[in-house]
């Protein structure tokens, strides 16, 4: 599920910045819609960065009009809850995409209930600067890798067999004993796991220097040979894993579904 929330990330964040480079090709430019989601601290800062286009488009057409956060805390609680479930049915109507949008929405509320009892809990242990966003970060992180659990899995029970074998001890023994033989596999393809290894490496660059601006301005800082170094690493393993990927595995967009 870790793999996969990567690949959901890449998939979807990957052909909108196809789409705003072949808008700014044709003279327009159009908004970033992922601001580096899983660097999130919270479930809401989280929703702030991933699928922009679309949070902003339920909060103007939604979550405003219900009355947004205006009129009370149980009414924004219930606001919240009322655009996830429009979210999930909005990727689809089976129960699992239900269940996704009402667990989002179930996180946002429950962490603005617990907001003062989690600032206690850091000042009576003093947790500050980069633990606070570490246990911040990798907690939300895994919270929102449980929810996609229901959006890769089309069916129900699938998708809570799978969650039982994560959080149990059968499912860990279970995966203790298979870690060596995916380790061998992945080893004996060593094309692929340095691919693998220099994709994750432009991945985590490239996150790192879109913390303070676009890619694009950060990288047309560096002087000549570094920055065309880049484009060239970047062109190469587009056009090998294009290759690679055509002719090896299904290689159509996951949200062209929605």
């Amino acid at each position: 599920m870790f793999l996969y929330a990567i690949q959901i990330y890449t998939d979807f964040a990957g052909y909108s910045n196809i789409a705003i480079g072949i808008a700014r090709c044709l003279g327009f430019n159009v908004k970033m819609n992922f601001n580096r989601p899983y660097f999130s601290k919270t479930i809401a800062e989280f929703w702030n960065r991933w699928h922009i286009s679309l949070g902003e488009w339920f909060k103007e057409y939604i979550y405003f009009p219900l009355g947004g956060s205006r009129k009370g805390r149980l009414r924004q609680y219930r606001n919240i809850l009322i655009v996830f479930l429009i979210s999930g049915l909005w990727h689809g109507s089976t129960l699992n995409f239900l269940i996704w949008g009402i667990l989002h929405g179930c996180y946002q509320v429950i962490g603005y209930i617990l907001l003062p009892l989690r600032k206690q809990f850091k000042r009576f242990f003093h947790i500050t600067g980069l633990i606070e966003k570490l246990f911040a970060t990798g907690f939300t992180f895994i919270l929102v890798t449980l929810t996609w659990t229901f959006f890769r899995i089309s069916t129900f029970s699938e998708a809570s067999n799978v969650l039982h074998k994560m959080l149990t001890l059968d499912g860990a023994r279970a995966f203790l004993s298979n870690a060596s033989a995916v380790m061998v596999h992945l080893f004996k393809n060593e094309p692929t796991l340095i691919v693998l290894a220099a994709m994750i490496s432009v991945l985590f660059i490239a996150s790192m220097l879109m913390r303070k601006n676009t890619l694009f301005a950060q990288v047309h800082r560096l002087p000549v040979i570094a920055r065309y170094s880049f484009y060239i690493l970047l062109t190469s393993l587009t056009l090998y894993m294009t290759l690679r990927g055509s002719s090896s595995v299904n290689s159509s967009f996951i949200y062209f579904q929605f």
